[in-house]
Protein backbone atom coordinates (compact mmCIF):
# COMPACT_ATOMS: atom_id res chain seq x y z
CA UNK A 1 0.00 0.00 0.00
CA UNK A 2 1.10 3.37 -0.52
CA UNK A 3 0.16 6.77 1.49
CA UNK A 4 0.22 10.03 0.22
CA UNK A 5 1.53 12.65 2.82
CA UNK A 6 1.80 16.55 1.87
CA UNK A 7 1.55 15.68 -1.62
CA UNK A 8 4.42 14.04 -1.47
CA UNK A 9 4.26 9.88 -2.31
CA UNK A 10 5.52 7.78 0.51
CA UNK A 11 6.17 3.97 -0.17
CA UNK A 12 5.32 2.14 3.39
CA UNK A 13 6.32 -1.48 4.26
CA UNK A 14 3.26 -4.18 3.76
CA UNK A 15 3.05 -7.34 4.22
CA UNK A 16 2.27 -9.56 0.49
CA UNK A 17 3.80 -11.34 -1.63
CA UNK A 18 7.57 -12.53 -1.76
CA UNK A 19 7.97 -11.56 -6.15
CA UNK A 20 11.15 -13.09 -5.93
CA UNK A 21 10.23 -16.67 -3.93
CA UNK A 22 7.18 -16.71 -6.03
CA UNK A 23 8.72 -16.39 -9.56
CA UNK A 24 11.80 -18.41 -8.62
CA UNK A 25 12.57 -20.75 -11.41
CA UNK A 26 10.70 -19.04 -14.07
CA UNK A 27 13.48 -16.84 -15.33
CA UNK A 28 10.52 -14.17 -15.42
CA UNK A 29 8.40 -15.92 -17.68
CA UNK A 30 5.65 -15.45 -15.37
CA UNK A 31 5.87 -11.93 -14.62
CA UNK A 32 5.47 -8.24 -16.06
CA UNK A 33 7.02 -5.69 -14.40
CA UNK A 34 4.57 -2.24 -14.93
CA UNK A 35 5.86 -0.15 -12.44
CA UNK A 36 9.00 -0.60 -9.91
CA UNK A 37 10.23 1.44 -7.20
CA UNK A 38 13.75 2.06 -6.22
CA UNK A 39 15.50 2.91 -2.81
CA UNK A 40 18.29 4.91 -3.49
CA UNK A 41 20.63 5.83 -0.69
CA UNK A 42 23.51 8.30 -0.41
CA UNK A 43 27.23 6.78 -0.33
CA UNK A 44 28.70 6.01 2.80
CA UNK A 45 30.67 8.45 4.47
CA UNK A 46 33.25 6.85 5.72
CA UNK A 47 34.73 2.97 4.59
CA UNK A 48 36.83 0.89 6.88
CA UNK A 49 38.47 -2.84 5.67
CA UNK A 50 40.01 -4.64 8.34
CA UNK A 51 42.08 -7.51 7.49
CA UNK A 52 43.39 -10.91 9.58
CA UNK A 53 46.36 -12.72 8.35
CA UNK A 54 47.28 -16.13 9.01
CA UNK A 55 44.11 -17.81 9.86
CA UNK A 56 42.49 -21.26 9.27
CA UNK A 57 39.17 -21.82 7.60
CA UNK A 58 37.94 -23.09 11.79
CA UNK A 59 38.63 -20.03 13.12
CA UNK A 60 37.32 -17.69 10.18
CA UNK A 61 34.34 -19.38 10.60
CA UNK A 62 34.20 -18.59 14.18
CA UNK A 63 34.79 -15.19 13.92
CA UNK A 64 32.89 -14.31 10.73
CA UNK A 65 29.57 -16.00 12.63
CA UNK A 66 30.55 -13.85 15.69
CA UNK A 67 30.92 -10.94 13.87
CA UNK A 68 28.06 -11.00 12.01
CA UNK A 69 26.25 -11.61 14.79
CA UNK A 70 27.24 -8.72 16.64
CA UNK A 71 25.94 -4.98 17.33
CA UNK A 72 29.21 -4.27 15.33
CA UNK A 73 27.56 -4.64 12.10
CA UNK A 74 30.13 -5.28 9.22
CA UNK A 75 28.61 -4.46 5.80
CA UNK A 76 31.22 -7.46 4.68
CA UNK A 77 32.97 -10.12 5.60
CA UNK A 78 35.11 -12.46 3.25
CA UNK A 79 37.74 -15.14 3.91
CA UNK A 80 40.68 -16.29 1.22
CA UNK A 81 41.66 -19.88 2.44
CA UNK A 82 44.27 -20.21 -0.24
CA UNK A 83 46.02 -16.73 1.76
CA UNK A 84 44.48 -17.62 4.95
CA UNK A 85 42.74 -13.95 4.50
CA UNK A 86 39.76 -12.86 6.52
CA UNK A 87 38.44 -9.31 5.39
CA UNK A 88 35.68 -7.20 7.01
CA UNK A 89 34.46 -3.87 5.87
CA UNK A 90 32.78 -1.26 8.33
CA UNK A 91 30.86 1.95 6.49
CA UNK A 92 28.93 4.94 7.31
CA UNK A 93 29.45 8.28 9.29
CA UNK A 94 33.38 8.46 10.64
CA UNK A 95 32.53 8.55 14.49
CA UNK A 96 30.24 5.16 14.26
CA UNK A 97 32.64 3.40 11.70
CA UNK A 98 35.63 4.90 14.78
CA UNK A 99 33.46 3.04 17.20
CA UNK A 100 32.62 0.25 15.48
CA UNK A 101 35.97 -0.59 14.39
CA UNK A 102 37.20 -0.36 18.27
CA UNK A 103 34.75 -3.07 19.21
CA UNK A 104 35.37 -5.22 16.24
CA UNK A 105 38.94 -5.42 16.96
CA UNK A 106 38.06 -6.13 20.62
CA UNK A 107 35.94 -9.36 18.65
CA UNK A 108 38.09 -10.76 16.30
CA UNK A 109 41.98 -9.06 16.59
CA UNK A 110 43.61 -6.12 15.76
CA UNK A 111 44.64 -7.13 12.58
CA UNK A 112 45.46 -4.14 9.41
CA UNK A 113 43.65 -1.23 8.73
CA UNK A 114 42.75 0.27 6.04
CA UNK A 115 40.71 3.54 5.17
CA UNK A 116 39.02 5.52 2.02
CA UNK A 117 40.11 5.32 -1.78
CA UNK A 118 42.45 1.98 -0.41
CA UNK A 119 39.76 0.38 1.63
CA UNK A 120 36.97 0.72 -1.44
CA UNK A 121 39.73 -0.65 -3.81
CA UNK A 122 40.46 -4.14 -1.33
CA UNK A 123 36.09 -4.64 -1.88
CA UNK A 124 35.99 -3.55 -5.17
CA UNK A 125 38.56 -6.67 -5.74
CA UNK A 126 36.70 -9.23 -3.28
CA UNK A 127 33.24 -7.91 -5.22
CA UNK A 128 34.87 -8.95 -8.53
CA UNK A 129 36.60 -11.72 -7.49
CA UNK A 130 39.85 -10.88 -8.64
CA UNK A 131 41.87 -13.09 -6.53
CA UNK A 132 40.15 -16.28 -7.17
CA UNK A 133 39.67 -15.28 -11.08
CA UNK A 134 43.61 -14.78 -11.10
CA UNK A 135 44.43 -17.10 -13.75
CA UNK A 136 41.41 -17.03 -16.06
CA UNK A 137 41.21 -20.55 -16.78
CA UNK A 138 38.83 -23.61 -15.24
CA UNK A 139 35.55 -23.59 -13.92
CA UNK A 140 34.12 -21.31 -11.46
CA UNK A 141 31.51 -22.67 -9.18
CA UNK A 142 28.99 -20.15 -7.40
CA UNK A 143 27.87 -22.71 -3.84
CA UNK A 144 25.64 -21.67 -0.98
CA UNK A 145 26.22 -23.42 2.33
CA UNK A 146 24.82 -22.84 5.28
CA UNK A 147 27.38 -20.36 7.71
CA UNK A 148 27.79 -22.92 10.62
CA UNK A 149 29.29 -25.36 8.55
CA UNK A 150 31.10 -23.98 5.29
CA UNK A 151 34.38 -24.69 7.28
CA UNK A 152 33.72 -28.61 6.73
CA UNK A 153 32.49 -28.67 3.47
CA UNK A 154 34.96 -26.26 2.23
CA UNK A 155 38.22 -28.51 3.54
CA UNK A 156 36.78 -31.18 1.72
CA UNK A 157 35.87 -29.55 -1.65
CA UNK A 158 39.17 -27.58 -1.77
CA UNK A 159 40.89 -31.28 -0.72
CA UNK A 160 39.01 -32.99 -4.04
CA UNK A 161 39.74 -30.19 -6.22
CA UNK A 162 43.47 -29.83 -6.65
CA UNK A 163 44.75 -26.46 -7.31
CA UNK A 164 41.21 -25.31 -7.15
CA UNK A 165 40.76 -21.46 -5.18
CA UNK A 166 37.88 -20.62 -2.97
CA UNK A 167 36.08 -17.16 -1.57
CA UNK A 168 34.03 -17.24 1.49
CA UNK A 169 31.72 -14.33 1.00
CA UNK A 170 29.62 -12.99 3.44
CA UNK A 171 27.57 -9.99 2.33
CA UNK A 172 30.90 -8.86 0.96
Amino acid sequence: GEAVKAGAKVVKNVTGYDLPKLIAGSFGTLVAMTEVTLKVLPAPETSVALTLENIDMPTAQRLMIAALGSSVEPTGAVYLPDLRQLHFRLEGSGPSVTYRLGELQTLVGEGQVREGDEARQIWRDLRNIAHVLAPRQGVLWSISVPPAGFADGLTALLGALDGAKAQVDWGG
